[in-house]
């Protein structure tokens, strides 16, 4: 199998022909199909709120049609190597990619997991803590992330049979940062802001000056 995520944020899975393995369908991992969409984005914003050190302007993730669509055409191409640059961009961004190979049919949650089982090599501020490749797991966690489309293809005349795709956007350069990806500029200072929010709102002085995120920023993950 082989997955293809864009990161724009953008994911596509192709299931055309992909018949029934197991207890997974056709169905359970087309990217058309609203509950799978659901599904992808909701894995990866519980995944993002693991990171750690935990970020207060960790975005939340949404699914995005053109990312997917890009993700989709690339898939069904069957080739085991990355996109163009050109070829995962969308109106707004340019994408980061994803690519997962399997000889058998995944899960869109397994694949996703991978992905962020990476952090068991990696270490905040320094970097992978051995030669080995992280950036599956950096740009699943990227805070400016917050749109994504996937799709997966199935490649019968490939060793690898299955290929998934999921694009999402990433944007590096800092005068990108708070006019296109609109991340909170802010922090919370404690550590349950998100109850103190919830239970007593924003309008406590002393809330407000310390759950400046939670108050301000309502589109991110807290």
């Amino acid at each position: 199998n082989s997955v293809v995520i864009m990161w724009c944020e953008k994911t596509s899975i192709l299931l055309n022909s992909i018949p029934i393995w197991g207890q997974i369908s056709n169905y359970s991992l087309s990217t058309h199909n609203p509950s799978v969409q659901r599904e992808i984005v909701n894995k990866h914003n519980e995944l993002r709120r693991m990171a750690n050190p935990t970020g207060g302007n960790i975005l939340k993730m949404t699914w995005n049609e053109e990312a997917a669509l890009n993700a989709e055409k690339w898939a069904k191409n069957c080739i085991l190597s990355h996109s163009h640059d050109e070829q995962r961009s969308i109106s707004f961004a340019n994408c980061g990619e994803n690519l997962f190979f399997s000889t058998s049919i995944r899960s869109w949650p397994d694949v996703i997991q991978v992905f962020f089982d990476e952090v068991k090599i990696f270490k905040f501020g320094y970097g992978p803590i051995k030669k080995a490749k992280v950036l599956h797991y950096t740009q699943l966690v990227w805070a400016t992330s917050h749109q994504l489309g996937c799709a997966m293809s199935h490649c019968p005349n490939q060793k690898m049979k299955y290929l998934y795709d999921e694009n999402s956007h990433i944007f590096l350069k800092s005068h990108f940062y708070f006019h296109s990806a609109n991340p909170c500029m802010y922090k919370d200072e404690e550590p349950n802001c998100s109850q103190l929010t919830k239970n007593s709102g924003c309008n406590n002085n002393s809330i407000k000056e310390k759950c400046q995120a939670s108050c301000k920023c309502q589109t991110e993950i807290k």
